[in-house]
């Protein structure tokens, strides 16, 4: 084996083999070069892991169906870290918003709320953080936030979890909120 020959080792390298039957399985391989009756040798070690590349895929197609929902089912999505940062927006988020992913990964939603339009040290933003640190659900919660471009957008936003801050659970989206004035309006999720 080349590895041996150049005296290398190899851990936790991962590779599909061929069975003699011809069933295919994945394999976790280490090697260990050495000296044997002074010559170089080896030892090398397969562990299975099948089951974990099969596990590895089926979440893989189960966040992409989950996102495939989500984009369907709602004018737009956010997902937020259990420190409460963006992680992810949904393409029609920024779409509308105006604001690049860069703006927005690792900040909190507080950016985004129209200044003169929203207070924060109001009772009903206080209320909505303390929700949102004790990772509870809620429902048509109505803001003005404000696009790149300072244009106010009217949202009503939910939220379902379930157990547990990181928990992947299904969630819902509330109605347009009814505006008097001809600025957007939207409704949004948050994971």
């Amino acid at each position: 084996m080349s590895v041996f020959q150049s005296n290398q080792t190899l851990v936790n390298f991962a590779a599909e083999r061929k069975r003699l039957d011809g069933t295919r399985w994945w394999i976790l391989m280490n090697t260990q070069p050495l000296v044997f009756e002074g010559k170089n040798a080896g030892i090398v070690w397969h562990t299975d892991i099948t089951e974990r590349k099969s596990a590895e895929k089926l979440l893989r197609q189960s966040e992409e169906k989950l996102r495939d929902f989500a984009e369907s089912a709602s004018d737009w999505f956010w997902e937020m870290g259990p420190n409460l940062k963006f992680t992810f927006g949904s393409d029609r988020f920024l779409e509308i918003t105006g604001w690049l992913r860069e703006d927005v990964y690792g900040r909190g939603r507080d950016f985004l709320l129209h200044p003169e339009l929203e207070n924060l040290e109001s009772e009903k933003w206080q209320n909505h953080f303390a929700d949102l640190e004790r990772h509870e659900p809620f429902a048509n919660f109505e803001y003005v936030a404000r696009t790149k471009a300072d244009v106010p957008v009217h949202i009503s936003l939910s939220r379902q979890r379930g157990n547990g801050p990181q928990a992947i659970a299904p969630f819902s989206c509330t109605q347009s909120v009814t505006q008097a004035t001809a600025s957007t309006s939207l409704s949004g999720c948050s994971l």
